[in-house]
């Protein structure tokens, strides 16, 4: 068989394989995320490509939300730095040797996507290229029995990356993984940087896809084309932590930037208990603060964990003894979670038009909290009122019903009084101002899941 050697080897990482594995050992010790998320499957992540001293422990950070799921496909998705070229590269070796460890490469795939016209075999784009070696021994450590893909990106167009990241996961029925690779900004000073790196998270996270470019991401194809896929668009980002090279260099002056995340499926649950119990607390202690001050409390967003840093759109419920008394949210990813839910909690308690404000600490601590953290809502094609109500989901799927200015929008947890297609359907009309026998063609409707818990678990 013909293996390619990890050239980026005594540079990037050890060469010695022992020092190799003791070194992605430590930094992945060194990592606690897989021990603070719960154990949803990611389908991507974003992991950087730079020495390991330097984003090694990001890195471990990323494959560490992959620990204990199997894919039986890795594909990295590497921007080309050394080489020039039009399109989407493949190499034609059977796999990459490094000491003893080998990682065979998926050659069915790879001659079904050249058969195809969706990338070319062309191995000196992939020659040396550490957007691709970096990721081979965490791979090796987190799936031992999984075959690989590197692809290299030239010059070519997002809806071509897309594509390719739609036709893989369809041929591999989801079992497969995609590594973006890429490190952030470059070479500006650590507060420009930083600054910078909340830009690019608020993009990702918010599926603003056109505005990523190289100067915010050297892997910004990659990143762009996976958030346009059928599967990129549906999925839910989990920022996971951030960093730069002056934590090493202690020259803070001129840095590169670093970030992790994992995406996961619409309907994954990828919040554990403490994070919950914090946002729980944020609701209430943002509303207590409102009553007693008159204004919102200042949220200082980045001395909460990571994940709560990401942008995502979040519905808070009051209820007075499981009575409703007051819902408001977001359907939209528009700001950090922590500040989301600060915001929802407040609106609910004190601006939900169809309730007298809460007034009083006294009343507010007799009401119990509800949060739901949602997914993207996708949009739901239907020519008539009866296809409408067969793509129901009930008791699974929130829904947004869309009608030129009218809107509304019920959570699942509304299937527990509305229980049918029909009667949930109705109501959701009612709520959006509309007769509740009215249909027209131009009536819209997007679908999302949320991710619900609330004080009494």
């Amino acid at each position: 068989m013909n293996f390619r050697s990890l050239k980026c080897a005594g540079s990037f990482f050890p060469s010695e394989p022992n020092e190799l594995n003791a070194q992605i050992k430590r930094v992945c010790l060194r990592s606690n995320i897989s021990n603070s998320l719960n154990k949803s499957r990611p389908v991507a992540i974003i992991a950087p490509h730079a020495g390991y001293q330097f984003s090694g422990k990001l890195a471990a950070d990323a494959y560490s939300t992959c620990h204990g799921h199997k894919h039986s496909l890795i594909v990295i998705l590497s921007p080309a730095h050394k080489v020039a070229f039009e399109g989407i590269s493949l190499c034609s070796q059977d796999g990459f040797e490094w000491g003893d460890e080998t990682i065979l490469i998926d050659a069915k795939m790879r001659a079904s996507i050249v058969k195809h016209g969706m990338a070319t075999l062309f191995d000196h784009a992939h020659h040396a290229e550490h957007g691709i070696e970096t990721q081979i021994p965490f791979i090796n450590r987190f799936f031992r029995h999984s075959r690989v893909l590197p692809v290299v990106l030239g010059h070519t167009s997002t809806e071509k990356v897309a594509h390719l990241i739609d036709y893989i996961h369809q041929q591999c029925e989801g079992r497969v993984l995609f590594v973006l690779s890429s490190d952030l900004s470059h070479f500006h000073p650590r507060e420009i940087a930083s600054s910078l790196h909340q830009k690019v998270a608020k993009l990702i996270e918010t599926g603003q896809s056109s505005e990523l470019n190289g100067n915010l991401a050297c892997g910004h194809a990659a990143i762009r084309g996976f958030l346009i896929s059928g599967l990129g668009r549906s999925a839910r980002p989990l920022q996971l932590s951030s960093d730069d090279s002056a934590t090493v260099t202690k020259d803070s002056s001129r840095v590169v930037g670093y970030g992790a995340w994992a995406f996961y499926p619409p309907r994954a649950h990828i919040l554990n208990q403490k994070h919950r119990d914090k946002m729980l607390n944020i609701a209430r202690q943002a509303t207590s603060s409102f009553l007693r001050k008159g204004h919102p409390p200042d949220i200082a967003v980045d001395t909460f964990d990571t994940p709560l840093q990401t942008h995502m759109p979040s519905f808070v419920t009051f209820q007075d003894q499981g009575r409703l008394r007051g819902c408001i949210g977001s359907l939209k990813s528009v700001q950090p979670l922590v500040k989301d839910i600060a915001k929802n909690a407040i609106k609910a308690a004190t601006g939900d038009h169809r309730f007298k404000p809460v007034q009083k600490i006294s009343e507010l601590k007799c009401l119990e909290i509800k949060i739901s953290v949602l997914s993207h809502a996708s949009k739901i094609k239907v020519k008539d009122e009866i296809e409408a109500l067969n793509q129901l989901q009930p008791s699974v799927s929130g829904m947004i019903l869309r009608f030129g200015r009218n809107q509304g929008t019920f959570l699942p947890m509304v299937w527990q009084s509305l229980e049918t297609p029909e009667k949930f359907l109705r109501g959701l009309k009612a709520k959006a101002g509309l007769d509740p026998d009215f249909w027209s063609p131009d009536i819209e409707l997007f679908h999302y899941f949320a991710e619900s818990f609330s004080e009494s678990g």
